[in-house]
Order: structure tokens, then C-alpha cells, then sequence
């Protein structure tokens, strides 16, 4: 179906266009959040009016009709490229001096120099004099004497029933202390419970234990000695 389009009925299109802008502009994200503006241009006259494209497709700013062209642009026009550098001025003067003069070439390295000779030896110092004697250390204690009246006593044998046990003594000889002791069964069959010194050192004694229920034995040493 062809439909002409009068001056009158764009007028109207026209200005319908404006009044909608003009209302609802100021509700619109524009520039959108790219900075980028979107627009519509009316073909027959080159008006232009600004969208935002994210409003519903219902309202008439969210997009163009028929009888416009639709436009988009930058808010910010692209970047030039970089102008072409300037020359390099003169250099300048002191005010004092004149113009700085250039700088002259690296002057050549210089030979190495010969190495010099070897020093006399000095001549040796003299002994110095021989220091005072210090004085006489004190006199050390006088050591103590080893072991006297060195022995061993041992008891006769103690003879334990069935299961028993007994605690035997063995003393030293007067003025002697022990030194060491212990107990011993002649044929193994006593367990040993109890080794120690007794009576202030003067003595040993051990306690025998007869596991078995045939007649068993042990007996008692101690070292003795004077200190």
C-alpha cells in the first residue's frame, strides 16, 4: 500500500517527534554507559533527535521510525596522531663566558709505568727486656690417702624352704666402712630381691627368694675398707 507523505502530515511527524524528545529526554541514559550517543534522523529533513536504546521498545525514545535514519556518534572524538617534532633548538649562551664551547675527544690512555725496585730489608729490632717473675703460687692441699684395711667378708650360706625367703646381713670389721656388696646362690635356684648397704654404711644385706619347693641357699659379702 503506497502512502503519500504531504508537507502538512510530515509537519505533524515532526513536531510529535520534538514534543516526545523534548518530554522524555531527560529520563533517557544518554550518552549510554560507552559515551556513545544514538540518534534518529528524519529523512526528509535532517533533524536529528537522540534514543536511548535500553527503554522499553514501547516508548517512541527507545528507537527510530520509518521515516528516520538511524545514527550513532562519540562523545569524544578519537585521539589525533602525534604532530611531527620540532627541531632542536640552539644551545644557550652564558651569560658571563660566551657560548660553551663543545667537548673535546677523549684524550689516549698513557703507557703503564715501570715498576719500581724493591725496598731494602729493615734492620732487626733489638730483644727486649726480660719481664720481673711473677709471684710464688700458693701451696696445693695435701692429697688424701688411698684405701686401708681393705677385705671382703662373706657369710656362710642361708638356707631357705620351699617358697621362703629370707634377708641376710653382713657386717664390716670395726672401723671399716662397705664399699660394695651382693649375694649369691651356689646353685642358681635364689632369686636376688634386695641388695644394699645397711646399718650407716657399716654393713651389706640382700634378700633371698626360693621359687622352688626343694631346700635352696645363698649367701652375703661385703667390701669393706678404711677411708
Amino acid at each position: 500500500m503506497y502512502v503519500r507523505v504531504t508537507r502538512k502530515r510530515l509537519a505533524c511527524v515532526v513536531a510529535l517527534l520534538v514534543a516526545v524528545a523534548a518530554t522524555g529526554v531527560a529520563y533517557a541514559a544518554i550518552p549510554s554507559d560507552a559515551n556513545v550517543f544514538n540518534g534518529c534522523m528524519l529523512k526528509a529533513t535532517g533533524t536529528v533527535r537522540l534514543i536511548d536504546p535500553t527503554l522499553p521498545s514501547t516508548s517512541l525514545l527507545s528507537h527510530c521510525v520509518a521515516i528516520e535514519q538511524a545514527i550513532s556518534w562519540n562523545q569524544k572524538g578519537q585521539q589525533g596522531a602525534p604532530g611531527t617534532p620540532g627541531a632542536q633548538g640552539a644551545p644557550g649562551k652564558d651569560g658571563t663566558n660566551g657560548a660553551d664551547g663543545a667537548t673535546g675527544a677523549t684524550g689516549p690512555m698513557g703507557a703503564t709505568g715501570a715498576t719500581g725496585s724493591q725496598g731494602a730489608k729493615g734492620d732487626t729490632g733489638s730483644i727486649g727486656a726480660t719481664g720481673p717473675q711473677g709471684p710464688q703460687g700458693e701451696t696445693g692441699a695435701a692429697g688424701s690417702g688411698g684405701v686401708s684395711n681393705y677385705s671382703i667378708q662373706q657369710s656362710g650360706l642361708h638356707s631357705l624352704g620351699g617358697l621362703g625367703s629370707f634377708t641376710a646381713t653382713e657386717s664390716c670389721p670395726a672401723g671399716t666402712h662397705v664399699l660394695g656388696g651382693g649375694a649369691m646362690a651356689p646353685i642358681h635356684d635364689v632369686n636376688i630381691v634386695d641388695s644394699y648397704p645397711s646399718n650407716g654404711g657399716t654393713s651389706w644385706s640382700a634378700s633371698g627368694y626360693n621359687p622352688g619347693l626343694g631346700p635352696a641357699s645363698f649367701f652375703v659379702f661385703a667390701i669393706c675398707a678404711s677411708t
